[in-house]
């Protein structure tokens, strides 16, 4: 089994937000595209290497936004970004996830 990462919202209930365009991230059996979950065993070398969080561990609200400020204050570089097989899409998609559930006040939980 792999890493799945969940949403949660303040009263610890999963949470899906409705997004247009709708996420397209790497989901799993057991996870979605970005609507409530993904699969986050993709990701989380880009998210350990460059963004300094571990997708291994719950993040709090306040780590989802600053992951969300992290991402927003970065411009997709192919050649840096295609060594984590990140494509421009997935990468504007992580920050517009990490964005709208971190201004929601939810947090992120692992599941493996």
């Amino acid at each position: 089994m792999g890493l799945d990462n969940i949403w949660y919202n303040r009263n610890g209930e999963k949470t899906y937000l409705e997004f247009n365009p709708e996420l397209n991230l790497v989901g799993g059996l057991f996870s979605e595209h970005g609507n409530g979950s993904f699969r986050g065993g993709y990701y989380n070398d880009f998210f350990v290497s460059v963004l300094g969080f571990d997708l291994h561990n719950d993040l709090s609200n306040s780590e989802v936004r600053q992951i969300a400020e992290r991402l927003n204050s970065m411009n997709y570089d192919p050649s840096f970004l295609e060594e984590y097989d990140i494509t421009p899409e997935e990468f504007e998609d992580l920050r517009r996830m990490f964005t709208a559930y971190g201004k929601a006040g939810c947090h992120l939980e692992a599941w493996y």
